[in-house]
């Protein structure tokens, strides 16, 4: 996964209304709409199946792309 699927992600994820914090310059938090935490995201991701497995998280907390 590369950093620009990391900004597409988060992109969606603030249009469909959830909030993405950025915890320095290493992470993000991801918090569903109703303020409760989700997943946390690498900036820079070191595995390609990262991106899937983050996907899965979402899906299962109610994310839909």
């Amino acid at each position: 996964m590369a950093d620009k699927d990391v900004e597409k992600l988060v992109r969606r994820l603030r249009r469909a209304g959830w909030t993405v914090e950025r915890t320095g310059k290493n992470y993000r938090l991801v918090f569903a709409p109703d303020g409760s935490f989700v997943v946390r995201i690498p900036s820079t991701p070191s595995s390609p199946r990262t991106i899937h497995r983050i996907r899965a998280i979402l899906r299962r907390a109610g994310f839909e792309e």
